[in-house]
């Protein structure tokens, strides 16, 4: 979360939980031995158009993930930063809009074109580490193909849809 941001949440949630806000560029250390470091991400918030969302680089115990999870087509700022990582074990697109044209969100989410389009450059620059993945998320309902067909379509690609009830281990 962006330090306004946390601090205007924080307030929100248990005495538990800490927030912690970050810059763009910025990289963290948990307490479990995660690194995680943010990356601006091709979204707007209408109700808060001061924020600035974020997408994420986890790594821990030599796993790396690309939380690329709500936004639209990766900003340049955010792919120079994201070649200077070694290869990625997953990565994880917002996968919003289905084969829609037309649709506004396109600017704020990407469409599958958009993400067949970025998965083959993550593979030809190298971005990948051997059996890594590109999944989908943040899957619209009215604007995707059903669970199955979605699934069918994105395996042609290597692509994967994660969905809220599955796992991925590597």
């Amino acid at each position: 979360l962006e330090a306004h941001t946390a601090e205007r949440i924080q307030r929100l949630v248990s005495p538990d939980v800490t927030l912690v806000g970050l810059i763009a560029g910025a990289t963290v250390e948990t307490g479990q031995g995660y690194r995680v470091t943010a990356l601006r991400a091709n979204h707007w918030i209408p109700a808060h158009p001061q924020e600035q969302p974020f997408h994420y680089i986890i790594e821990r115990e030599g796993s790396r993930i690309f939380w690329g999870a709500d936004g639209g087509w990766l900003l340049a700022e955010t792919w120079v930063r994201l070649r200077a990582f070694p290869p990625f074990d997953r990565i994880v697109l917002d996968g919003t809009l289905g084969d829609t044209e037309g649709d506004a969100r396109v600017f704020s989410h990407n469409n599958l074109p958009m993400v067949r389009a970025m998965a083959a450059v993550f593979r030809a620059e190298g971005m990948l580490k051997p059996g890594g993945k590109v999944f989908l998320t943040h899957i619209s309902r009215d604007s995707h193909y059903p669970r199955a067909e979605l699934t069918q379509i994105l395996a042609r690609d290597g692509l994967y849809a994660a969905y809220d009830d599955e796992e991925d281990s590597f």
